[in-house]
């Protein structure tokens, strides 16, 4: 796990890249490849984030849920593109 959380940024960068690079291949629509990439990594940062906190009393349900939520649609959305 110590390097999972050591070369997190690597490998999701990696990984947008090969998926980018087979959806130029494939000449499928590039924007919908980086918003799947965008999307797939914060969903593995997410599950990361609860499955190996950084300190585990940040962890617990403060009821930010929505916020959370509207924070990555708005990257996902506006900024990421």
């Amino acid at each position: 796990m110590i390097l999972v959380q050591r070369y997190l940024v690597l490998m999701l960068v990696g990984m947008s890249l090969v998926h980018c690079a087979i959806a130029w291949k494939t000449g499928e629509p590039l924007e919908l490849s980086i918003l799947g990439s965008s999307v797939l990594t914060l969903m593995v940062a997410w599950i990361l984030e609860r499955a190996l906190p950084y300190r585990r009393q940040w962890n617990a349900n403060h009821g930010d849920l929505k916020t959370d939520m509207a924070s990555a649609g708005v990257i996902a959305v506006l900024i990421d593109p």
